[in-house]
């Protein structure tokens, strides 16, 4: 059906680079460097919408910590309806993924940098792609890691926690941005399907604040619903 005379409107749902960092989440200590807000928008915002919608509120009335958990793991800070904070995995500011590296110790990889032992390419390759557990044990499958520590492989299983412990780190540090006790914590992305890994989140962190696990992502009913709202403000679509 073509829409508006002919021309087909166009629309960018909750797309990775949406910031709405409050200004003390973008210092970093350095003048001219500052914390960019990169995170997986789209699933934020959808589990947010579900989890609100399944208490009777509505996003904008909630306080919230959301972390994904994907190859690159995100956590945020989600005050009535805007995340003020999140970590950025996709360049190393943030916790330890299946893929990427997280915040990396600055002299320590200023060292690296500067060696003749890494190039620059690799380097970067490690903040995403190589890095996290990939770099570890070569592999980015939470499954296959979880198989190894059922047979008994102990550096699994100590990286494979140590992951957790980033993670639930970042939850207490996201509520701490929050300045207010958080009305849950959500848990969404692929490793929000493994028991063994929430688990271990769950155990560190639920003294924060209740807990809700998220499996279902619905990127594509987000999608949808974005562009359904969309077309209804620019009054070219009408909807209930």
């Amino acid at each position: 059906m073509i829409l508006g005379g002919g021309d087909l409107p166009v629309y960018t749902v909750d797309p990775p680079c949406s910031d709405e960092m409050i200004s003390e989440a973008r210092y970093t200590g350095l003048p001219f460097i500052k914390r960019k807000s990169y995170y997986q928008v789209l699933n934020h915002h959808a589990v947010a919408r579900s989890y609100a919608t399944s208490i009777g509120k509505t996003y904008e009335e909630l306080n919230l910590v959301i972390t994904h958990l994907g190859s690159g793991v995100s956590v945020a800070s989600h005050k009535f309806g805007k995340v003020i904070d999140v970590t950025n995995g996709l360049e190393g500011d943030g916790l330890m993924g299946l893929d990427r590296t997280g915040t990396i110790p600055g002299k320590d990889l200023l060292k690296a940098s500067l060696s003749e032992k890494h190039s620059t390419e690799e380097l970067l390759s490690y903040l995403d792609g190589q890095g996290g557990i990939k770099a570890y044990l070569d592999t980015i499958d939470g499954q296959e890691v979880e198989r190894r520590i059922t047979d008994g492989d102990e550096e699994a299983k100590q990286i494979y926690h140590a992951m957790a412990f980033q993670v639930s780190k970042g939850v207490g540090a996201a509520a701490a941005a929050l300045g207010t006790k958080p009305d849950a914590i959500l848990i969404t992305g692929g490793l929000a399907n493994s028991r063994y890994f929430t688990q271990l989140i769950i155990n560190r962190t639920s003294w924060l604040a209740p807990i809700k696990i998220m499996k279902e992502e619905n990127e594509l009913e987000a999608l949808l619903i974005g562009v359904l709202e969309g077309l209804k403000e620019n009054k070219i679509l009408n909807y209930k």
